[in-house]
Formats: structure tokens, C-alpha cells, sequence
């Protein structure tokens, strides 16, 4: 049986090697150092930020903003020497978790064309999806109808 991804807070000793994954993987509009240390700076008032590690090298991070309860998922990276080991979705799962605790009814996921295929190989996400597409349609025939938390969800953290 696989091993399950260890996830764990991104820290500020993990900006540099986050840094250097971020100009790898988004070389066109890669996050400085300075907007990590910022958007770490608002951890755990509006932000929750993860990581994963692979033989001691950081992996993987991903980081929410929850504000008024609504979320937004900030970034989600994991290294192309890291891809495919389920790394991308503990994050994301960690992340919608998170998003929970913290009372969130809807979390904002922008996905970069050349990225869908992945994201939408989460069952979490495929669900998430499939329940707003649901409450809206009946919105649309019921404006009335309360809004449902985010369901649960299976999150390894």
C-alpha cells in the first residue's frame, strides 16, 4: 500500500526553496520572496499555508486565504521531479480542510488551463463541483434554498 504524503506548515526557512520552485514552475508571473513573506505574515488570521517534503527537499506547498467565510486558494504547486506522487492533491484536500475548520461555505479555485487534468482528478474537487453546480441550478428555480457547508471530506493532515 502507497504511503500517504506527509503534509506540514510552510514555514519561513521553506520561502527560498519555495521561491525557486515558484520561477520554475510559473516563470512568467512567479511569486517573489517578498509576497511569500507576506501572504506568511498573515498566518493564522487569514492564512494557512502548507508543505510537503521529499527526502528532505521541499515538494510541494499550497496556501489558503479565509476571510468572512469565504476561501480562496491561493497557490498550489508541487516540483515536476515531485509530480504524479499524489502530492498535489493531499495539499489541495489539506487545503479544503482547512477551509472547513475554518467555516468557509465556498473556496475560490482558479486553475491554469495546462493544470485542469490534475485538479480535476480530486474526488473532492469533482464533488465540490458537482454540489455547486446542483445548488445553483436549483437556485435558479428556488433563491430561497439555503446554502449548504462544504461537505466533508477525507484529509490527511
Amino acid at each position: 500500500m502507497k504511503k500517504a504524503p506527509s503534509i506540514r506548515p510552510l514555514r519561513w526557512w521553506d520561502i527560498s526553496a519555495a521561491h525557486a520552485l515558484e520561477t520554475v514552475l510559473f516563470p512568467a508571473d512567479a511569486w517573489s520572496e517578498a509576497t511569500f513573506w507576506s501572504e506568511l505574515a498573515g498566518v493564522p488570521e487569514t492564512r494557512w499555508y502548507a508543505a510537503s517534503e521529499v527526502d528532505g527537499r521541499l515538494a510541494a506547498y499550497g496556501g489558503l486565504r479565509a476571510v468572512g467565510g469565504d476561501g480562496d486558494v491561493q497557490t498550489l504547486a508541487v516540483a515536476p521531479w515531485a509530480q504524479g506522487q499524489g502530492l498535489g492533491r493531499a495539499l489541495l484536500e489539506a487545503l479544503l480542510g482547512e477551509a472547513r475548520r475554518r467555516g468557509c461555505a465556498q473556496v475560490l479555485l482558479e486553475v491554469r488551463a495546462d493544470a485542469l487534468r490534475g485538479v480535476m482528478d480530486v474526488p473532492e474537487v469533482n464533488k465540490l463541483l458537482l454540489q455547486t453546480l446542483t445548488e445553483r441550478l436549483q437556485r435558479t428555480n428556488r433563491p430561497d434554498l439555503p446554502r449548504r457547508d462544504l461537505p466533508d471530506a477525507d484529509v490527511r493532515s
